[in-house]
């Protein structure tokens, strides 16, 4: 929710919980913790042996889907890549 939600970090999984219904909403892996005043999340991953630290930033679904086709720029499955996932078939 764009509201707020509170952060509850338990080891280095943090859930993200609406305050409205007290309901887990989403949850972020490998993650240390959220910077409010930054609005990122602080997370680590293992390259070999050492440990990675960055920042990610918090997204709405609408600007994950814009970040998404950003990346993909223009790119789209196959017909047989479609056909094979279930994408775009009638049930």
């Amino acid at each position: 929710p764009e509201a707020g939600f509170v952060a509850l970090r338990l080891d280095t999984l943090v859930n993200l919980i609406s305050p409205e219904d007290w309901t887990a909403y989403d949850y972020v892996l490998s993650c240390y913790g959220y910077l409010e005043d930054q609005d990122v999340f602080v997370c680590y991953d293992y390259s070999g042996s050492e440990k990675t630290f960055g920042v990610f930033p918090r997204r709405s679904l609408e600007s994950l889907t814009e970040y998404g086709k950003t990346i993909l720029n223009g790119w789209e499955l196959s017909d047989m890549q479609k056909k094979q996932y279930g994408i775009g078939t009638s049930p």
